[in-house]
């Protein structure tokens, strides 16, 4: 292999690399907002389960 093959593969890897990334990101990203609706349907049903339970309490 000569010096313009390998630049040429070099350039290959790296749009790659690049695509990956991007896709990682957005697979991070996407995975967080899940993440955000989850701790917030939990927030409420802690918040339900004390109601009720003060009200069965009182």
């Amino acid at each position: 292999m000569d010096a313009a093959q390998l630049k040429q593969e070099f350039k290959k890897a790296n749009a790659k690399l690049d695509r990956l990334e991007a896709l990682r990101r957005e697979v991070e990203e996407e995975y967080q907002g899940e993440r955000n609706v989850l701790e917030q349907q939990e927030t409420y049903w802690l918040g339900e389960k004390r109601k009720w339970g003060d009200a069965l309490v009182a």
